[in-house]
This record gives C-alpha cells, sequence and structure tokens, in this order.
C-alpha cells in the first residue's frame, strides 16, 4: 500500500538529531493487508546483529484507498486485583519489604538506600479516600501493586473530605488505623509509600472571604503563622503516631518514601489564586515586611531603585504594576515564602525527628521561584504535568478537551515543559501524570511517560491515579477521567512501563544540555511556563529533551542565565543513544523506543511498517489510525536472545454505553460498562526459534494458544477478532 521515498531516508540520516536511528541499515517498506479482522504474529529467520535499525515508516501511501473501516472493539474484562503468578508478573523486582536497607536518601543527583544502591521508582497514585482501604481490600491491593510492578504509593489528599481528617479538622482514629493497615501492608510486598500532609483541606479560622477566594488556604499557607502553624501539628499529630502493625512512628519509618508538606501550592499566582486578590487583613500582614526588605536588597547591590514617585508610594505593588515594581515584588514573595516553608520543614525534620525525606511542593508551581524555592528546601525535585487536561473555558461545568495526541505537540508537548525543571545534582520525580480518559490518545500515557523518563534518566515516576477520590480498585468500567483501574488502554501497558524503568532498558543520554541558573538571578519569573520561556531564550527548544539529558545547574551569586552546547534542533527528533525517535509531522508521526530488550512504538500507524534492530511491527488499516505497541523482553535478557516476550497492543477505549452528558463535578460523563477495547490489526516478525505464542488475559493469564505455522523458514500466527487480546506471551 505504499512506496517508499529513499529521498527521505537519505534526509533524515543527515539531519541533526535524527541519524542515530539510520546508521547504513537498510530499510523496507512492505505492503499491507488492509484487513481488520486478523493479527498476524510472526517470526522470521536472520536477526541482524547491528547497532540501532532504521526505525522509518514509508512516507507516501498510494492515491487510491479503500475507505477506513469503522472501530471494532471487544470486551477486555478487569483483572480485579488478583495477584497469581503469571507471566506479567513482576514481584520479583521487589523480593524484599520496603526500607530493608534502610532509609532512601537523596545522593549525586539519584535515590540510594543504605548500600548506595540506586533505586528507580515507578509509582502510582491513590487520592482521597481512595488512599484508606479496609483491611482484607488494602492487603490484596498492596500484592496486586506489587504484581504489575509498582514499587510507589503517592498517598495523595489524604485531607479529602472523607478520608484522615474528621469534620474538626482532626485525625480520625478509625480511618489512622487504616491507613496503618495499608502502609503495613504495602511495606510487607515491597511498597515505599508518601505521605501528604496538605492538599484539598482549609485550615482551622479560614472563614468570611478568605474561604471563598482560597477555599484550601493556599497562597495564605505560605505566610501566615496560624495556617503554618496547622500544619506543624498535623505532622507531629502524623509522624509521632506508633503503627501498631510495624511498631514504629511514621517519622521513623523507612518505608516512608517521603513526607510532602503541600501539593501544588506556591505563593506566587497558579490557577487563579493571587496574592492581589488577599483580603485586606492578609494583605496588611504580607506587606509588613516590604519595605525593610526593599531596603536591604538595595543596600546589597540586588537592585536599582524605581522612580523617585514609585519609591515613594512605599505599598506593597501588585502584579499589573510596572514591570521593576513586579519584579521587586516577585523578589519579596519568594522571600517571604522560602523563609515560611524553610521554617515548617526544619520543624519536621529535627523538631518531629522525621528520617524520610521531604519534599515541600511541586517546583513546577512557581516558576523558576519555585524551582529555586525547591532547591533550598526539598531533598528532590518534584514536578506535575497532564496532556490535554480538561480545561474550563466556558466555566466549571464546561469541562473540554482538545482530544489530540502529544505525538504530535510541538516541544516535546507536557514531557519537554517538564523536562525544563529538572536540576542536575537532585534527583527528579513526577509525582503526577496523566492523559485524560475522553481522549481517544489515552493510551499513549505510559509508553511516552517512560520513553522520556529513560532517556532523561529520571528517578521517579507516580501515574495519577489508580483510583482518583473514590475507593473503587475494581470498576468493570472506565471508572473516571484519570483513574487507571478499569482502563484497558492504560493497564495494558503497566507491565512494560513498570519493567523498562525499574529495570532502567531505555538507556539515559550521553550528552547534557546545562542551563546555568544564580541562585540570585536578576529576574525572578514566576508564571507556569517560566522555565521553557528561559530556555527558550537561550536558543534551547524543549524538544532537546527528546536528544539528550537536559537540566538546570545552580550556581552561587547573581547575574544573568546562560546554556552550554545547545544543540540544533530541526525536523525527526532522534537521542543521542541512538534508542528514541519522535517524528511529530507527516503521514505517520511517531514516538518510537528500540532497545535491546524494549522495542516500542505510538502514533498514526495504520497501513504502515516500522524496522527495528531485528524486529518489525506492521499494521493494517484501522479506524482512528492510533494505536501503540511494545515488545518487551521479561527475562533480562535483549530480545535477540531472550525466550519470554510479552507483546503489548492497544488502541482506543471506552466504555459500552458512553454518555455526553457531565457529572456533578462537570466532568465528561464516561457512560455505563463494560469498558472496550479496539481490535488494532497487527503483524510482528521476529527471529525464527520453536516459538510459541498465547493470548493473555488482563490478569496475564493464558486464554488460548494461537496456532504456529512454519512456512519458508518462517513462522507465522495469525488471530481473529473474536479472539483478540491487548497482550500475547511469546516464548521458545
Amino acid at each position: 500500500m505504499f512506496e517508499h521515498d529513499f529521498a527521505q531516508k537519505q534526509d533524515r540520516a543527515t539531519r541533526p538529531g535524527g541519524s542515530h536511528h539510520s546508521r547504513g541499515m537498510r530499510v523496507l517498506a512492505t505492503p499491507v493487508r488492509s484487513s481488520t479482522r486478523w493479527i498476524s504474529i510472526t517470526f522470521v529467520a536472520g536477526l541482524t546483529l547491528a547497532c540501532h535499525p532504521a526505525q522509518n515508516f514509508p512516507a507516501h501511501t498510494l492515491a487510491a484507498q479503500a475507505p477506513t473501516p469503522r472501530p471494532e472493539f471487544f470486551e477486555s474484562k478487569s483483572s480485579g486485583l488478583e495477584d497469581r503468578a503469571t507471566i506479567t508478573d513482576l514481584s520479583a523486582l521487589s523480593s524484599e519489604p520496603a526500607g530493608a536497607h534502610g532509609f532512601v536518601r537523596a545522593e549525586l543527583g539519584h535515590f540510594v538506600d543504605d548500600r548506595g544502591t540506586r533505586l528507580r521508582f515507578f509509582g502510582i497514585n491513590l487520592s482521597g479516600p481512595a488512599g484508606l482501604p479496609d483491611a482484607v481490600t488494602g492487603a490484596r491491593l498492596a500484592r496486586h501493586f506489587r504484581k504489575l510492578g509498582f514499587n510507589a504509593v503517592r498517598l495523595h489528599a489524604l485531607d479529602a473530605p472523607g478520608a484522615l481528617l474528621s469534620a474538626d479538622g482532626q485525625v480520625d482514629g478509625e480511618a489512622l488505623g487504616r491507613l496503618d493497615n495499608f502502609c503495613a501492608e504495602l511495606k510487607a510486598q515491597g511498597i515505599y509509600f508518601s505521605l501528604g500532609l496538605h492538599a484539598l483541606s482549609g485550615y482551622p479560622g479560614l472563614e468570611g472571604d478568605a474561604l471563598t477566594r482560597f477555599p484550601h488556604g493556599e497562597v495564605l499557607d505560605r505566610f501566615h503563622e496560624p495556617f503554618l502553624a496547622a500544619e506543624g501539628a498535623l505532622a507531629r499529630a502524623l509522624l509521632g503516631h506508633v503503627n501498631p502493625k510495624t511498631a514504629r512512628p511514621y517519622s521513623d519509618e523507612p518505608a516512608l518514601l517521603y513526607l510532602e508538606l503541600n501539593n501544588e501550592d506556591s505563593i506566587f499566582p497558579f490557577a487563579a489564586d493571587s496574592t492581589d486578590d488577599l483580603p485586606p487583613s492578609y494583605r496588611a500582614e504580607l506587606a509588613r515586611g516590604y519595605a525593610a526588605s526593599l531596603a536591604e536588597r538595595t543596600a546589597e547591590g540586588l537592585r536599582a531603585p524605581r522612580s523617585a514617585d514609585e519609591e515613594a508610594k512605599g505599598g506593597l505593588p501588585t502584579f499589573h504594576d510596572s514591570p521593576s515594581a513586579v519584579g521587586d515584588y516577585a523578589h519579596y514573595l519568594h522571600e517571604t515564602e522560602l523563609r515560611a516553608v524553610t521554617q515548617l520543614a526544619t520543624f519536621v525534620r529535627k523538631d518531629l525527628g522525621l528520617h524520610s525525606m521531604l519534599l515541600n511542593s511541586q517546583a513546577n508551581v512557581g516558576g523558576l521561584a519555585g524551582l529555586l524555592r525547591e532547591a533550598a528546601v526539598s531533598d528532590f525535585v518534584d514536578v506535575h504535568g497532564y496532556w490535554d487536561r480538561p480545561s474550563g473555558a466556558g466555566g466549571a461545568s464546561r469541562w473540554t478537551i482538545r482530544n489530540v495526541p502529544q505525538v504530535t505537540a510541538p516541544e516535546a508537548g507536557t514531557l519537554g515543559v517538564l523536562a525544563s525543571y529538572r536540576i542536575f545534582g537532585k534527583p527528579f520525580s513526577v509525582s503526577e501524570f496523566a492523559v485524560p480518559a475522553p481522549s481517544d490518545y489515552a493510551v499513549e500515557t505510559l509508553p511516552l511517560f517512560v520513553g522520556i523518563a529513560g532517556l532523561q534518566d529520571w528517578d521517579a515516576l507516580f501515574a495519577f491515579a489508580y483510583a482518583d477520590q473514590k475507593p473503587e480498585y475494581e470498576p468493570s468500567r472506565i471508572n473516571g477521567v484519570f483513574d487507571i483501574a478499569g482502563h484497558p488502554a492504560k493497564l495494558a501497558f503497566v507491565t512494560m512501563a513498570a519493567s523498562a524503568f525499574r529495570r532502567g532498558l531505555i538507556a539515559p543520554g550521553r550528552g547534557r544540555v546545562e542551563l546555568s541558573v544564580p541562585s540570585q538571578p536578576n529576574q525572578l519569573p514566576f508564571t507556569e511556563n517560566a522555565l521553557p520561556t528561559l530556555w527558550a531564550e537561550q536558543g534551547v527548544p524543549m524538544s532537546a529533551a527528546t536528544l539528550r539529558q537536559v537540566g538546570v545547574t545552580l550556581r552561587p551569586g547573581t547575574g544573568e542565565l546562560s546554556v552550554s552546547d545547545p544543540p540544533h534542533v530541526q525536523g525527526t527528533l532522534g537521542s543521542d543513544t541512538g534508542e528514541l525517535l519522535w517524528e511529530r509531522d507527516g503521514a505517520h508521526p511517531r514516538f518510537s523506543v528500540d532497545a535491546p530488550a524494549l522495542k516500542l512504538v505510538c502514533g498514526r500507524v495504520a497501513k504502515s511498517a516500522l524496522r527495528f534492530e531485528g524486529v518489525t511491527f506492521e499494521f493494517a488499516d484501522f479506524f482512528g489510525n492510533y494505536a501503540c505497541a511494545s515488545l518487551l523482553a521479561l527475562d533480562e535478557q535483549p530480545i535477540a536472545s531472550s525466550r519470554r516476550l510479552l507483546l503489548t497492543v492497544a488502541g482506543r477505549a471506552q466504555n459500552a454505553h458512553p454518555s455526553t452528558g457531565l457529572t456533578q463535578g462537570g466532568f465528561p460523563d464516561l457512560g455505563a460498562g463494560p469498558a472496550l477495547a479496539q481490535f488494532v490489526p497487527f503483524s510482528l516478525s521476529l527471529p525464527s526459534a520453536a516459538w510459541q505464542a498465547q493470548a493473555l488475559d488482563s490478569a496475564g493469564a493464558p486464554t488460548h494458544a494461537l496456532v504456529v505455522v512454519p512456512s519458508a523458514g518462517q513462522s507465522t500466527i495469525t488471530t481473529a477478532l473474536g479472539d483478540a487480546a491487548l497482550s500475547f506471551a511469546i516464548e521458545r
């Protein structure tokens, strides 16, 4: 169905960033049948052991095209919370209780334990009441998470309604018992956990206009002493509590990966929150030290006085004043916030005796000011990011998404933005990342996440969320905008993602692009896009995150920003390791990884073939054109010598009875189940051997063998839509 454009192949081989996938390899463009009723898995002789493959789709299709078929779905029944030993069982990766080798700490830019062994964390969020299962469910959930390969759980928003706190804001005894049980079960299964102090609750004394404008006390708790004291009191109650299941207080619990003081909180504007909107009493409190701060910074030569008229005003500026006034305002807010959170962090570490790591909040809340804040206070840098997050431009009751894939996004999309906040020398974590369920492209969530994280050599990834604000862990439907439980396309790639990230199957970038930032910069941009903008001003688009490792280096003193060795970014993006390729334009935009033990592609792949090293992925025509596929070696061997492979192929997912309505919170109503997965016609070519192949259910158990028909030096396996699956076990 295609003709190959060899001129484009030659062009790609000479482009900066794209040459790493075309080192003299022969590129094949194979005709593909247009049927949508089969999946073919082919094993062929002649594995080539060249350094890197040519990952190329044919450039052009023929003019005559058959009509694109309608989507074909099949029911993908949920596995529930099972923990059977199937081929997808990753329990062996967590063979000891969490904390068996002491507390996790930051060292030389990564996480290590007392052995000095580097640790990578592939984690999952449970938010609100979902983080407090009953004892029986908690034990099942912990075993299930271990099998899936998760070795960390972020217990987010424990202060949400119906979770850890009673109506008076005190820790509820029954809820605390459930927390104790669950944390002990996680620890026993080799899974670390984090605890968050503040996300969704208010504070004692938060009332009136302040409650209306800042319903959770955000912004205010960055300087208002009573709210900071309330956070300290909650920390004391939680960290000083002895878990009867482990006989340890949480302050001395090595399975506690870190304590998070605040979720997405900053004194700087974020979403709709701003110090410009403070009620008069709070604004007067904030302004008390402003004049003294100006005088001190002027005396130290850190600022030039403004015009006489502006200096005479002397009052606290707003974000709508002159640029020089806003600059002074930003520096003062940064000083104020840093002083407050440092005081709270010191209290938790020293007075309460926290031995685990501490995280203040997310670095991408507050722009450069936020990054400098976290560099000074937190043990590691953490960020949050969502691709195509629902937006309420038409009001909270009209949440919408653009419904576009991240593969076609400029500048590597959300993942490029996240990469801009890394600080070299500190571990880097993404504790929330998701693509919403209404998207036709939610399948790309984990493949792209682990692909970029591997190249960037990040340290912890947390998908958001297994269950979001509701203790429903075994739904038969797609159960929420961000819920992974019940979403067949997202769940299908968990095993691949956990194995790839924890085992380090994707090589980190060989080179670095460094943005040098002084600890006292002349300018302190604070908007959410501040870091990508600063990189761009230095001539580095964030698509550079697909080429090499990117990150910030901090230096003492004042001055301007500078960048080292900026790459020339153009056309197809290829990593300096030769393993990752991102092409956002053309007939077949795609993201692909070709590592020795992992082959992966996401993109518009219908009617196309992609040649990896010794492996070919081939897709027939299907509705929507978008899918992801991965081939993973499960036995610590490269695919060339592996005897146990896991193949996963998925496209769209939706509930059987979708709805066009909205939930009470204004998010899309995803309709009634069961959950359905799109059938994606796919073929795989591998070296010849005595292969056996079986389709797997969602638990990884075989459902039926696929017939292997040897012919002309190769073996072919074909399956029909009637017995389609998302994953296949291939063994020899």
